[in-house]
């Protein structure tokens, strides 16, 4: 993600679910300045809102992680989503009669 260290540390709060009147009075910035950072890395990233710009953070520093079946000794699969599940999905239905 680029950006700068302040505007990282900024984006870590979003993805904490702080709000920008929350970060400012954390980090002692206005709450002007902390969506001036918001905007830059929105623009500089290509985000086009907050949930993007905290959802790539995550995935970005892991905190999202994928399920992997705690009984199964293999590695996990590429074919996994970042939450375990299948990325397509062949359900077929069966109807009890």
């Amino acid at each position: 993600m680029k950006g700068s260290s302040r505007q990282k540390q900024i984006i870590r709060l979003v993805a904490d679910g702080f709000s920008d009147k929350e970060i400012a009075t954390q980090l002692q910035l206005s709450v002007a300045t902390v969506k001036t950072h918001l905007g830059r890395v929105y623009r500089y990233n290509g985000f086009k809102n907050r949930a993007a710009a905290a959802a790539a953070y995550a995935v970005q520093e892991t905190l999202v992680v994928r399920r992997v079946d705690p009984f199964s000794s293999a590695a996990p699969s590429t074919d996994m989503d970042l939450v375990g599940l299948p990325l397509s999905r062949n359900v077929s239905s069966s109807v009890d009669g």
